[in-house]
């Protein structure tokens, strides 16, 4: 009702505006001044609808945004034309032909009040649709608060924060001499800077970060020189394994996008863990490398169960990471059991099920940012140009917001419902999602904050089957110890092993095993869902098996 009556006000105020200067061009004495006026009259309203109307078809039809604004905009142009080709012959229009024209006779006192009441009008009418837009703002700002209360870890006490020893090893990490600081921590501090190279050990540590750790001599005196002056972060990556939670931020700096989790660089000091449980592996020291491990373990789930989209991605390479280390480590060395029931794994955890939370802090995130964009006159911007500027919010709010914040929803609980789903099942859905994301969707900030969920998806599935393959292989190291050898497969592990029998996320089925190359294979079938034998899209261009090596024999 709102629109429909500020659609009649626009409508009567051009047609206000062209009668009235009509009008006053008919009354001037002037040739030049009446032919100016005249055509202002029509240029003005109507270059005005014209250059609204292709604004509105290039939003409508090559920007995506916009859709429900171009028909009325074409409707409210058309109707003007015809209006003021009438208004035009009328007041054109002579009673004999020495007599002046009708438009001489057009009150314009009467046509100028009637311009500023129907002007005022509709800043009214503009207005109220604009106080009401605030109030939908208002509840959109409840359900961000509502759904990222829902999926971060909530009542964190500082004893049982993950994070704050994290941040510390961060700060030891780059910064050895700072062990002994055991204080408050900010958990949200930038350690960025610091930990691209701990303690000053550029250019050796690129070759470490970047390199294959498979590749890297362990036996480097410089490396174990390097290890040796980490000890102190090492041991409280160690520490947060015990932590039971991890919160790097609060509720309210997530929303208000003041602060970032340090993600990236406790990816980087997870490698130094990695570097380490290689080094003590090669030197015998079983107990401490799969410490290690556990420790990885530990810190992928920390990670990933932060709640952000962007910690479960940095989980599940610190899952991959955590996976491979171990595999290298038991297919060299034959450990005591004792020893293996030390790896701990954190319960049942689920990276798809942490992805599919984490999407619900996404909609909240994306509904933060639509009230902050259109809402906020201290200088928030998302870099939209025109669409920044304080003026322009109202119009954003009135003409563009609902129908933006609707294909953001309708968007972002669609991805939901198929990470619900087992990615076998919905990955050609959430692919074809992924390529159409920027084709279909409406809207500048949907538009904008619209992701290829696909990937994320993917990587979540794989980092679940990688979790199963490092169950598996536990256990099938826990059967060589007790049994000498090696199970013909995964099936032989229950009930003597495990209680139930490890999943492939990408087939449904058991896990496989082959022996091949004098190496014991065991692998998942990988995204493709086909069985390569265990070869990665690494080993080969028909490969794409997710496999570690569980011995050499």
């Amino acid at each position: 009702m709102g629109y429909s009556l500020l659609g009649l006000e626009s409508f009567a105020l051009v047609v206000l505006v062209t009668t009235l200067t009509f009008a006053l061009g008919a009354r001037c004495t002037r040739k030049s001044a009446r032919i100016a006026l005249f055509l202002a009259s029509v240029v003005a309203p109507g270059g005005a609808l014209l250059g609204l109307t292709v604004l509105a078809a290039l939003l409508r039809f090559r920007w995506q945004a916009g859709a429900s604004a171009f028909v009325p905009v074409v409707c409210l142009t058309v109707a003007y034309s015809a209006t003021a080709f009438v208004l035009f012959r009328r007041g054109l229009r002579r009673s004999d032909p020495q007599a002046p024209i009708a438009a001489t006779t057009w009150p314009v006192g009467r046509l100028g009040a009637h311009l500023a009441v129907t002007a005022a009008l509709f800043f009214m009418t503009f207005w109220n649709l604009d106080l009401a837009v605030l109030q939908r703002l208002a509840s959109v700002r409840a359900d961000a608060n509502s759904l990222a209360l829902s999926t971060v870890p909530s009542d964190v006490s500082d004893s049982d924060n993950a994070a704050r020893t994290y941040v510390r090893a961060l700060r030891v990490m780059a910064s050895p001499e700072a062990a002994d600081a055991r204080g408050m921590v900010d958990v949200a501090a930038d350690t960025s800077a610091s930990i691209s190279d701990p303690a000053g050990w550029q250019p050796r540590w690129i070759e470490w970060f970047r390199g294959d750790t498979d590749s890297i001599d362990v036996q480097d005196a410089v490396l174990r020189t390097f290890l040796a002056r980490q000890a102190p972060a090492i041991a409280l990556f160690r520490e947060a394994r015990t932590k039971p939670k991890c919160s790097f931020l609060t509720v309210a700096q997530r929303l208000d996008f003041t602060r970032q989790a340090p993600f990236f660089p406790l990816l980087t000091a997870v490698r130094v863990v990695v570097l380490d449980a290689r080094v003590k592996g090669a030197d015998g020291d079983l107990r401490a490398a799969l410490d290690d491990v556990s420790a990885l373990f530990a810190a992928a789930r920390h990670v990933a169960g932060d709640g952000e989209l962007m910690g479960i991605l940095v989980g599940a390479t610190c899952e991959r990471m955590a996976v491979s280390t171990l595999a290298a480590i038991l297919s060299s060395h034959e450990a005591l059991p004792e020893f293996l029931a030390d790896v701990q794994f954190g319960g049942e955890f689920s990276f798809e099920r942490q992805f599919s939370k984490a999407l619900r802090l996404e909609q909240a995130l994306g509904y933060s940012a639509f009230s902050k964009l259109a809402t906020d006159a201290n200088g928030w911007t998302l870099g939209l140009g025109p669409l920044d500027l304080d003026p322009s919010r109202s119009l954003y709010r009135v003409f563009f917001l609902g129908e933006d914040l609707d294909s953001f929803r309708k968007n972002i609980e669609h991805v939901q419902a198929l990470s619900e789903k087992p990615y076998r099942v919905s990955k050609d859905a959430l692919v074809d999602a992924g390529e159409n994301t920027k084709t279909r969707l409406q809207g500048w900030l949907t538009r904008t904050l619209a992701i290829n969920l696909a990937g994320p998806s993917l990587e979540c599935a794989s980092a679940d089957a990688r979790q199963q393959l490092a169950i598996a292989l536990l256990a099938l190291h826990r059967y060589r110890a007790r049994t000498g050898g090696f199970p013909e497969s995964v099936a032989n592990l229950s009930p003597d092993s495990l209680s139930t029998v490890p999943l492939d996320p990408f087939s449904g089925e058991p896990l496989r095993m082959r022996r091949a190359d004098r190496r014991v294979i065991l692998y998942s079938v990988g995204p493709d869902g086909k069985d390569s034998g265990g070869l990665s899209a690494n080993e080969s261009k028909l490969g794409d098996d997710i496999a570690v090596c569980v011995a050499r024999l």
